[in-house]
């Protein structure tokens, strides 16, 4: 386990396209864009800087500067934890969350991109976020004219709104009461034809949060189903693709689900992938017996495949990130510890409705293999798949084969206009995180809640932190409420030893 990770590693937002020629990309703590030109088949990149973003070391000046970046690189407070773009207007506009809680906005015309930017906004934010989105906030006043803001997920489970303008403070939005936002998305909804929009929340307590938008306090739903924290979500946020209003959400269960948000059902799910054992080298499908749901003890593989033993030789895999395309027809999947991409068609649903006829189990069509550990990926649309890895080679670009089935995607990173302007606009070595997931020193997972109750005290292991998770309508409260209950103990035992030496003091004096 990766049990020297540190509390850094919690970037996930590290990735995020804009329309069909710009991606914006997060390589530890600076950030680059990349405009593709299709006039001419290639690709220019370039970095959003700060003042507080210093240069690398001259190597010339000795190993001193060397050991301070080490030092550094420990306790990196520029670290990005989330980029994201828009375009508003003629304008391009970037949005970069960091370690330190600073929000840094720019503002890129058309034709004016350079080598670097400065920030045209900076807010200094109360909690660190770790999602990011763009939107237009109507008027509250008739014939008024709509605001543009970021909205930002934090640490702390709250939602709020930060302006394109400096000096105007943020507006809270939506909380999560006790609990980590890992992700938010502003979404077009069939049904509501008042509002039109949606704010999709997820959190590390296992669900996802329908709340209406810009009228956030209304809230209409939750999708519940996962059993552990949520790790990614993607829905289509240009609008409804082909009337489907559908999100995809990938848990710490190791599911990876299908919802439908206007109707608030479940409608499909990926199997769950069980990580290669040092017995075993080779990864495998767990598939539910009914079709229903996945139970992370069941290795029955329907057709033979998996076994109890199985269990025992593998780690479920959980997924660091999803991603559903533009048209809502394919759901590629990255997971933690495996080097290696899924890419998994959705059926087509019927003509006469959008909706899928039954819940549907959607079983992976390709693996495409990476050089490391994917970190993030992105759908662009025309069907191709961006995923972030490792260094060196930071982006990879697969696109559906000319011939054949349109399910079947090619690497064609080495020929890739953005991933060659990518690597050219990277003048140092830049360190990547082994992943996204980060992990205490015990090597469980942070996003999984912890138990600390009677039992494991009982067993003797309370100086152990065991993995596992607080349903969320628990909120922690027996480990609360044993706390409360031993400070009243102590409390009473003190007061019973005052009163008892204080009459000892009476009778000697006697």
């Amino acid at each position: 386990c990766h049990c020297t990770q540190s509390r850094h590693i919690m970037s996930k937002q590290l990735l995020h396209t804009c329309d069909s020629d710009v991606i914006v990309v997060a390589l530890d703590d600076r950030a680059f864009v990349i405009v593709d030109d299709a006039r001419t088949s290639s690709a220019r990149a370039f970095e959003l800087t700060d003042d507080d973003n210093h240069d690398a070391d001259d190597p010339a000046s000795g190993s001193t500067n060397g050991q301070q970046q080490k030092l550094q690189k420990k306790n990196n407070d520029r670290e990005i934890q989330a980029v994201c773009c828009e375009k508003i207007g003629t304008k391009r506009w970037f949005a970069v969350s960091r370690e330190d809680k600073t929000l840094s906005l720019y503002e890129v015309g058309e034709g004016d991109e350079g080598r670097k930017f400065l920030p045209t906004t900076t807010h200094k934010m109360p909690k660190r976020a770790r999602c990011l989105a763009f939107c237009n906030i109507p008027s509250s006043s008739p014939g008024g004219v709509e605001c543009h803001a970021v909205l930002v997920g934090d640490l702390s489970g709250d939602s709020l709104a930060f302006s394109l303008v400096q000096g105007i403070p943020p507006r809270l939005l939506l909380g999560h009461t006790a609990s980590v936002l890992t992700g938010l998305k502003v979404v077009a909804s069939t049904v509501d034809k008042l509002r039109g929009k949606l704010l999709l929340t997820s959190d590390r307590d296992e669900k996802i949060r329908i709340s209406c938008f810009p009228e956030t306090h209304i809230t209409k739903e939750y999708l519940l189903g996962h059993d552990l924290f949520i790790s990614s979500m993607d829905a289509v946020s240009k609008g409804v693709a082909d009337g489907k209003a559908w999100c995809v959400s990938g848990s710490g269960d190791g599911t990876v689900r299908l919802w439908d948000y206007d109707s608030f059902k479940q409608i499909g799910m990926v199997p769950i992938v069980l990580k290669p054992s040092e017995k075993n080298d080779d990864v495998k499908e767990a598939e539910p017996s009914d079709g229903k749901g996945i139970d992370s003890h069941d290795c029955d593989g329907g057709a033979g495949e998996g076994t109890e033993e199985d269990c025992d030789d593998h780690r479920i895999a959980v997924p660091l990130a999803v991603g559903l395309s533009p048209h809502a027809d394919r759901i590629v999947v990255a997971r933690d510890g495996i080097n290696s991409i899924d890419i998994h068609p959705i059926p087509s649903p019927s003509t006469a409705s959008p909706l899928l006829p039954s819940f549907v189990l959607l079983h992976k069509r390709q693996t495409l293999d990476c050089k490391s550990q994917p970190l993030a990926l992105g759908w662009l649309p025309d069907g191709s798949v961006l995923v972030l890895v490792r260094d060196p080679e930071f982006l990879l670009h697969f696109k559906p084969c000319c011939s054949g089935s349109g399910d079947e995607y090619e690497n064609v990173s080495p020929t890739s206009a953005l991933c060659t302007a990518l690597r050219n606009a990277v003048d140092r070595r830049i360190s990547m995180p082994e992943s996204t997931l980060e992990r205490d020193s015990y090597g469980k997972l942070v996003l999984q809640k912890i138990r600390l109750l009677e039992d494991d005290e009982q067993d003797g292991n309370s100086n152990e932190r065991k993995g596992g998770g607080l349903h969320w309508q628990d909120a922690g409260r027996k480990v609360t409420a044993k706390m409360a209950e031993q400070r009243r103990r102590k409390r009473k035992r003190e007061q019973a030893k005052g009163k008892g030496t204080a009459e000892e003091a009476k009778k000697a004096s006697e």
